[in-house]
């Protein structure tokens, strides 16, 4: 919920809501799911169906109708799933005042939950799949709006705390609760897989992501206050959708992890500081 509050902060409502429009406005959202869901089935073609024989033809079939329905290979759903949401949201915030957009989210949000958990409790086979993989990729959607809406409409406040001078120990204080709440929330939230329509507790799921947003901007505030820190807030944010595309699927952790597992003998700790320097280095690079 995090990322779809961050992408309706940074949301602006276009003048053309019509189809042709929101992709337009939405091209590069489109373009990164076309070109990874290829490099991704291309991928498991070569290295995992021939080379390393763990994947079949049900599974490189399947691969390709995730793409068609915009279910989505692995993190791909993330990109499918904010696409629609955005051209939802769009019309919405278009068409009715922010009062109207946040009930008519919330009643998308509520709905997105109820499906969940009738899907739930459906066992999935290769009929049920052909219904449910399109149904989910729809509902992930659904249930982003609010979020997004959410985002949109803390704009103006957020810009307004941000561009303020100062403040730094009460930045900090209020980060320190916002992470605690947020903390605290994961602990009763139950289970939470969007990609999988698993929202846990719906009220606590909604609470911890505001908290959470709200100690994300705290921190990066902070963060932002030293001019070496804003500039690697700027440099990881730009390169975010390469780093979430390729740390895992295309084993470049897996790469990482047994090289160091082999070759170097280091403490626990230090192997994780260790992997993630080494991983962002080569993603970025």
């Amino acid at each position: 919920p995090l990322f779809f509050l961050l992408s309706g902060l940074v949301m602006n409502v276009p003048n053309d809501v019509t189809f042709r429009g929101l992709c337009g406005k939405n091209m590069n959202l489109i373009t990164n799911y076309l070109f990874w869901s290829g490099i991704y089935f291309m991928f498991d073609l070569i290295v995992r169906f021939a080379i390393l024989r763990q994947a079949s033809f049900h599974s490189m079939f399947w691969e390709g109708y995730q793409t068609i329905t915009l279910y989505g290979i692995n993190v791909l759903w993330f990109f499918s799933t904010l696409v629609i949401a955005k051209m939802i949201t769009a019309v919405i915030l278009k068409n009715r005042n922010l009062q109207t957009s946040i009930i008519i989210g919330g009643a998308l949000f509520v709905g997105s939950f109820a499906i969940g958990m009738l899907i739930g409790g459906i066992e999935l086979t290769s009929l049920t799949s052909l219904v449910i993989y399109p149904t989910i990729s729809v509902v992930r959607s659904l249930f982003a709006v609010l979020f997004l809406v959410l985002g949109y409409m803390m704009k103006p406040l957020v810009e307004k705390y941000l561009n303020k001078s100062g403040g730094e120990g009460q930045c900090a204080f209020l980060g320190l609760i916002s992470i605690l709440i947020t903390f605290a929330c994961s602990l009763k939230v139950g289970t939470v897989d969007i990609h999988a329509l698993r929202f846990g507790n719906p009220i606590i799921l909604l609470v911890s992501s505001l908290s959470g947003f709200v100690g994300v901007m705290c921190f990066s505030k902070l963060i932002s206050f030293n001019q070496i820190g804003a500039k690697a807030l700027i440099f990881l944010g730009i390169n975010s959708s390469l780093i979430m595309v390729t740390h895992e699927y295309l084993k470049i952790k897996d790469l990482i992890s047994f090289v160091l597992g082999h070759y170097i003998n280091v403490g626990s700790n230090m192997y994780i500081i260790i992997e993630i320097i080494l991983l962002t280095f080569i993603e970025i690079c």
